[in-house]
């Protein structure tokens, strides 16, 4: 039931455009790939989180769009 909450979450967020609370309901589903065998998405998502994580820093004209 909690793995659905989370992808729930992740619904609402994305169309709400909370870009920062997409971020970390991104994280919390993480544990969900690896459970069930989604291997790609598993390897790829905490580079793609590391890479939003540090884009305030780097590129701050993105950031804002």
């Amino acid at each position: 039931m909690k793995q659905m909450m989370n992808l729930l979450t992740f619904v609402r967020v994305t169309r709400e455009r909370d870009f920062n609370l997409r971020l970390s309901s991104l994280d919390d589903n993480i544990k969900y790939f690896f459970a069930n065998d989604l291997y790609k998405y598993a390897r790829l998502s905490p580079y793609y989180l590391a890479n939003m994580k540090t884009l305030k820093e780097e590129d701050p004209q993105t950031w804002c769009y």
